[in-house]
């Protein structure tokens, strides 16, 4: 006679739980879409940059549709991105009472992580230190890490991006046409430390920095504008940086012409330390490669009591001064603290650089 064994349905249960079965991925959360009239993303839950921002969780992206827009303040591991079409920033929060900012990282590194891609920043130029009600510094941070910018342009403005006490960050394909300075300003992208920590692995990569530096006919003059620069401040009691190390420039374009030389003059790439005692050699360790510099009023290449770093395969076109400045002293290239290789350029100071 057949036997016929019954299993339990709570045994089949327990066995089903024990059988692996593909996970499900979690579901992907949706975009957060901002429009600030409604037309062109309709249904679009919120009108400013800033509504979304504070309704994100670190990870969320959110999409930007076509129009004029307050900047905001980044305090979360977002993405911002530009939809198709037009997304200009032309006014945001304030970095002092006459400065605005399209995106501004306060420094508590809360904005760690974010990305910020395909923006539009429109300033102007100002004469005056009042709040005209215009954008002056597209992207400004005093501390976050791991920042990616990528993509966005920036238009007369009197500093396009700015990285103090930051590591990690991805500064790449972003076009910035014309600065202007008023006592200071005029740079287009700035890599530093000001508050005495380590400051590396940041990357400028594939940028376009190029028109005119327009120089306030009241500036205090005494200055540089830059195209890039990677600076350790010092100055006003500042900390500085421990060290500002590991960073790369590597495969920009850099041309700009001041309209007011003998007031404010513009150099294509600098690594400098400003320190009233004298430079501690901290921003040393660095790689500038590739970069093409055309047409320039001020130096090319200049390098400001920062030795360790190398120059390599970067091309100086027409330079109103030297194509490439070293004041360091060491073993290194032609009497330098630095490395210089494969450099295509005509004039430096020491000689033997080019």
């Amino acid at each position: 006679m057949r036997r016929i064994t019954v299993i339990s349905t709570a045994i089949l249960v327990a066995l089903a739980l024990t059988i692996p079965t593909a996970s499900a991925k979690p579901a992907k959360s949706a975009a957060l879409v901002v429009d600030d009239d409604g037309l062109d993303c309709p249904g679009a839950l919120y009108t400013t940059i800033q509504a979304a921002i504070d309704a994100a969780v670190a990870g969320d992206k959110i999409e930007v549709c076509a129009g004029e827009y307050f900047g905001a303040i980044v305090d979360k591991a977002v993405h911002l991105k530009a939809k198709k079409g037009s997304v200009i920033i032309n006014d945001g929060p304030f970095l002092a009472p006459d400065l605005r900012v399209g995106f501004l990282f306060n420094g508590d590194y809360s904005g760690s992580g974010a990305k910020i891609e395909g923006f539009q920043f429109v300033g102007a130029q100002q004469f005056v230190r009042v709040d005209d009600g215009a954008l002056d510094f597209a992207i400004y941070s005093s501390g976050a890490d791991n920042v990616t910018v990528t993509k966005n342009t920036m238009d007369e403005v009197l500093q396009a991006i700015t990285d103090w006490n930051g590591n990690g960050w991805k500064i790449e394909k972003n076009t910035i046409t014309d600065l202007w300075t008023i006592c200071g300003g005029g740079i287009g992208i700035l890599v530093g430390g000001r508050d005495g920590g380590a400051y590396e692995g940041n990357t400028v990569k594939k940028n376009t920095i190029e028109g005119t530096l327009l120089v306030s006919p009241g500036d205090c003059g005494g200055y540089s504008g830059s195209g890039i620069v990677l600076f350790a401040d010092f100055r006003f009691g500042r900390s500085g940086a421990a060290a500002l190390t590991g960073n790369k420039i590597d495969g920009n374009k850099v041309d700009l012409v001041s309209d007011n030389s003998a007031l404010v003059n513009v150099n294509g790439i600098e690594l400098t330390e400003a320190n009233d005692s004298g430079p501690l050699g901290v921003v040393s360790g660095n790689t500038v490669k590739k970069n093409k510099i055309g047409n320039i009023s001020g130096d090319g290449i200049v390098v400001t009591g920062s030795p360790g770093n190398t120059f390599e395969k970067n091309k100086i076109g027409t330079s109103g001064g030297f194509d490439i400045v070293d004041d360091t002293a060491g073993a290194g290239t032609g009497g330098t603290g630095n490395t210089y290789k494969k450099n295509k350029c005509d004039t430096s100071s020491p000689a033997g650089l080019c």
